[in-house]
Order: C-alpha cells, then structure tokens, then sequence
C-alpha cells in the first residue's frame, strides 16, 4: 500500500499526454504558402461570347430581314425546279442581292424546268434577274438576256474577291470578220446601274492568216488578241457562271448557267 501514490501520480501524467494528443489530432493546420507551391484561387471564367455576332454585317438585324423578305420572294414567285437562286451583295451596301436564272422557251418568257435544259443543243434563251429591297419592297434593279441565236450570244458570271461581288460581262463579238471584244467587271448601284470596277477592249479583223488592226494598216494583232483573252480568262477562272451561251472562233460552243451540274442527271 505504500506504493499508491506514486501509481495515482503516473495515471494522471497519462491521462494528460492522452488529452494533449488527442487535441492536436482534431485540429485542422491553416493553409501555409511557400515560394514553390503558392496558394492558387480561381480564375474568373472566360467569356462565353467573345465578340458580338451581331456587330457582323452579314448577321445585323437589318440584313437577317433582308435575306428573309429575298427568300420569301423567291419561293413565292419562282416554282421549284425552274430557277436558281443566289443570295449576294452586288451593290457593296452590307445587305444581299437575289439572283435568279431561268431557262426560258422560244418566246423569251415562259420558263422551263431546268432539267430539259442541260446543253447547248436544248439551249433557246435564258434570263438573269437582280432583285433588292428597296423601302422594305423587293424589286428588281438588274436584268439581262441571251438566246441561242447569234445577236443574243452572252457570257455573264459571278466574280468575287476580298473586295466584293461584281458581275463579270464578256462579249468577245464578231460580225463579217470584224471582232469587237470587250469585257467589263461591275458591281451595282441601288438603281442597278453599273459601277465599272475593271473594263478592256479591243477591235481587230480576222482573216484566213491571221488577226490584223481594224485601224486599215494591216498589222498583225495576234499575239494582242491572245493577251486580251488571256486577261479575260483570268477572271472567268475564278468566277462562278450565271448566263452563258457564246460560239469560239473554232467553234466550240460554251454553255453554262448558275448551278447546272444539278440537273445534269435529272
């Protein structure tokens, strides 16, 4: 028994370390820092819309009603199957112009389901339309006309580059031996008259040897000839056909209208 206080006194030092321990095992460390691991904290999220698609002048409230009243036009005026149609601005104004081409019957009017219509052979005439809204109306500003016949041979395409839409008319004309190139690349303005962004020209005469000046001098304008055609080429190589129909001079007949693949196996 003599032994008792020195056991109570051992007990309560346990008792003790046991609370000690027991304390720091419940307490949570705060967030400490150091030069290698730096606390990180959230980055703000990106923005879902980095810009405003609506700044853009093809999707501004103005031109989205635009395009819907030239839609709504066509499919209320044109039957499926007898036009094509291409959306564009052609007056540079930030808002489209409609396109449309027909195939058309010998009286120049009654239009004809473009799959009949698919060669040079079952060619008689075609039409081209430009269509704007002007005041909130759609109405047509531009038209042009080609037949199979020689006075109404015609080359008319759809020529884009960074600066726009223009249409690109080439006429290299012949009559009697006696050539009157021309070609003229124009945009539209509101009224549809031409703004001439690009035009060239050249007379000659064809004879059985050769192209000789329309001037009466007899010089030998061939290789003037070829440049010419070679400067128009350059911008039908890049441009997409709305009215062709044109003999060559070794008579090759160019036929094409817009989107005429499509009814190649109608």
């Amino acid at each position: 028994m003599k032994h008792k206080p020195f056991a109570l006194l051992a007990l309560a030092c346990c008792a003790l370390f046991l609370f000690a321990g027991c304390a720091a095992w419940f307490e949570t460390p705060a967030p400490t820092a150091t030069p290698e691991q730096p606390i990180e904290t959230a980055s703000p999220a990106p923005a879902t819309t980095p810009v405003d698609l609506l700044t853009s002048p093809a999707l501004t409230p103005s031109s989205v009603e635009n395009d819907a009243a030239l839609s709504a036009y066509f499919s209320e005026n044109y039957n499926l199957g007898y036009a094509e149609a291409a959306y564009v601005d052609l007056t540079h104004d930030g808002n489209n112009e409609l396109i449309v081409v027909e195939m058309l019957g010998e009286d120049l009017e009654t239009p004809l389901m473009l799959s009949s219509v698919t060669d040079s052979i079952s060619f008689l005439s075609g039409r081209m339309r430009v269509f704007s809204v002007i005041d909130g109306a759609v109405s047509q500003i531009f038209e042009r006309q080609n037949h199979y016949a020689h006075v109404g041979w015609m080359q008319i395409y759809l020529y884009t580059d960074e600066t726009g839409a223009y249409l690109f008319d080439y006429n290299p004309s012949m009559f009697q031996g006696y050539a009157d190139y021309i070609y003229t690349l124009f945009s539209l303005d509101a009224k549809g008259e031409a703004v001439v962004k690009d035009s060239n020209s050249f007379t000659f005469v064809s004879e059985d040897d050769g192209f000789v000046s329309a001037d009466g001098s007899g010089k030998d304008v061939s290789a003037d000839v070829t440049a010419f055609e070679a400067l128009a080429q350059a911008y039908v190589e890049k441009s997409q056909p709305l009215l062709v129909y044109f003999e060559t001079l070794d008579g090759q007949v160019l036929f094409d209208y817009l989107n005429r693949e499509n009814y190649m196996h109608s």
